[in-house]
């Protein structure tokens, strides 16, 4: 049996699907192939604001539980749309699309994330 904080921890996948907690102060220099974890969202730094990502190994997908949160998506060649998500509720970002969160109000989600290949990009001033 595992258990941990998911404030302290969250849980990787490796390839062959076995779960393992990683500490949130080494996550980058973990290699899961999936992340699930518990965010407090608190400002727009603890939700990666400043950055674009995409996963070419999956689907992400976000459950609002606390709060509200801006998800902007811009697949390749095509114009960058944003929806907001309040809780309850939930969003599913495609496998390979650019996208970026913003926090709108504080709370809490949990994410299912694909981390392998996952690419990332800091954001313009503009955006």
């Amino acid at each position: 049996m595992l258990t941990f904080d998911p404030q302290e921890r969250v849980i990787g996948f490796d390839e062959a699907r076995r779960a393992s907690d990683i500490p949130l102060a080494k996550l980058s220099q973990a290699t899961p192939e999936w992340l699930v974890a518990l965010i407090e969202t608190v400002d727009d730094h603890s939700v990666d604001a400043g950055f674009w990502e995409r996963h070419p190994g999956g689907d992400k997908i976000l459950y609002v539980l606390e709060g509200r949160i801006a998800v902007t998506m811009a697949p390749e060649g095509e114009q960058a749309t944003t929806l907001t998500v309040s809780a309850p509720g939930a969003c599913l970002i495609p496998r390979d699309v650019w996208h970026r969160l913003r926090l709108l109000s504080p709370g809490r989600m949990l994410c299912v994330t694909p981390r392998a290949g996952t690419q990332d990009r800091a954001c313009s001033g503009d955006e």
